[in-house]
């Protein structure tokens, strides 16, 4: 089995630089901005404060401990986020291959899981932009706490959850999910499952004791309203099934299938060809004995699993994204390996279906942040602005301000406040400044450059000291 994750990860690997390639050159952007202003010059003691964080939300691994120990040792680069980033989705698939073979006691199954894991959609904005961090480390701490749990290790388990607890929300159903799984896969009785789950529900008691939204000031850390419609129970769960299929988008691509594509639904098909001769290995129980596959429930495990997923996107301040529904696909697909893993013809033209999906879902034109197209599109777009700025002004005069004028929507220059850095990030002059033309205040005697983007980026036009902002259309 050594040779064959060797091969899971290599395998893995390729698909991720050929399917999302070049998402390491995405830049900073939008909420980027917010996390790298709250830990320049911060101390390490602070990102772990339950006070003034960004958008009220407790997350200090993700967007305090990367992005503060990443800017002091390789300034405001952002390659080696995305290299972090790329080696987090390689380690939960990983993962979930252990836990899917722990679960189904087959090889098989679980590489027709992870296959189909592998190549959903969804990926895509925690992939292509560095504030998914916030997922990806929530999946791979997640994940962690459950092949420990699943090989007796409750101390490291409970430590694992903790970290999946400090990165994104949606965590706090693992002691529900790690319940059902004890359960309905080990064959734990009711009694010693709850006890030996005592230290993480522990940890979820403390947990939303400080997070801002809940004990530890509820709303009252810079909360905000819904501004959009919240799917309904009912929305949200078929939205999760279709996003397991890369089907919450009809695929509609708008140019033709390339050799990326291709090798896309080859590397996809080749998951499933690696584990399909794997020995079969039972899953055992807290004593350590085999569990008898009749007393087994993995396609059930898969299910509660998914339907638990769907707690966290009740909270009415989110809308609905693809990349929120990733635990729940994680639950389906561990919940479809066993019937799909029956057939190899099977197995293989559904995987392969998916990955053409996925790839034909890469060129959709979509105006929805979670997918690939949008993450794509907008980062080509700042890009563009940062290279047609830096060629018109190479050498801005220090102290200078920059205010742009004609943003094209979603761009991500600013964050979500209207404050921000960029500028001074693109030319690594601290003393640079940038902002709205809206916010311009025509008696300050700063030098200003007004920068106006319009539709398209590769027209834009620098021009010394504005007049008064009259009809200004920054924002």
């Amino acid at each position: 089995m050594t040779w064959r994750r060797l091969g899971l990860a290599a395998v893995l690997a390729v698909l991720l630089v050929t399917a999302y390639a070049p998402f390491w050159l995405s830049p900073f952007r939008a909420d980027d901005l917010l996390f790298i202003e709250k830990v320049e010059g911060a101390s390490f003691a602070s990102l772990w404060a339950n006070r003034g964080t960004v958008f009220s939300y407790w997350r200090p691994i993700p967007t305090g401990v990367c992005y503060w120990t990443s800017i002091r040792l390789f300034g405001h680069e952002v390659i080696p986020l995305h290299l972090l980033a790329g080696g987090l989705w390689i380690a939960i698939l990983m993962l979930y291959f252990a836990l899917a073979r722990q679960v189904t006691g087959s090889g098989r199954a679980a590489g027709v899981s992870t296959a189909g894991v592998a190549v959903l959609a969804a990926w895509s904005l925690p992939i292509f932009w560095v504030a998914g961090l916030q997922d990806l480390c929530m999946l791979a701490a997640f994940m962690a706490a459950l092949v420990l749990l699943a090989r007796g290790r409750v101390g490291l388990s409970a430590l694992a959850y903790a970290a999946a607890l400090a990165s994104k929300e949606p965590a706090f159903v693992f002691p529900a999910v790690a319940l059902a799984f004890l359960i309905l896969v080990q064959r734990e009785p009711w009694k010693s499952s709850l006890l030996r789950l005592l230290p993480h529900a522990a940890l979820t008691v403390a947990w939303a004791a400080i997070h801002p939204r809940i004990g530890g000031g509820m709303w009252r850390d810079g909360g905000f309203a819904p501004g959009w419609h919240h799917p309904s129970l009912l929305e949200m769960g078929l939205g999760t099934i279709l996003a397991a299929l890369n089907l919450d988008q009809w695929p509609n691509p708008k140019t033709s299938p390339t050799w990326t594509s291709v090798l896309q639904v080859g590397l996809a098909v080749a998951l499933v060809a690696l584990f399909w001769r794997a020995p079969s290995a039972p899953p055992r129980s807290a004593a350590g004995s085999p569990v008898p596959a009749s007393s087994r429930r993995p396609e059930l495990f898969g299910i509660v699993w998914a339907g638990l997923a769907l707690i966290p996107l009740a909270e009415p301040t989110l809308p609905w994204n693809a990349y929120y529904a990733l635990p729940g696909c994680m639950g389906l697909w561990l919940a479809a390996g066993p019937t799909l893993s029956r057939n190899a013809t099977t197995a293989m033209l559904v995987v392969a279906a998916l990955a053409a999906a996925r790839a034909g879902r890469a060129s959709t034109v979509s105006t929805s942040i979670g997918t690939e197209y949008w993450q794509r599109l907008n980062s080509a777009t700042v890009l563009e602005i940062k290279h047609r700025l830096m060629a018109a002004m190479p050498n801005p005069p220090r102290g200078s301000r920059f205010l742009f004028a004609e943003v094209p929507p979603g761009a991500g220059l600013f964050g979500p406040t209207g404050r921000s850095d960029i500028v001074a990030q693109w030319y690594g002059d601290p003393s640079l400044q940038s902002g709205y033309y809206s916010k311009f205040d025509p008696s300050d005697s700063t030098t200003s450059f007004l920068v106006k983007i319009g539709r398209n980026p590769a027209g834009l036009v620098v021009m010394p000291k504005p007049g008064p902002a009259r009809d200004a259309s920054g924002k």
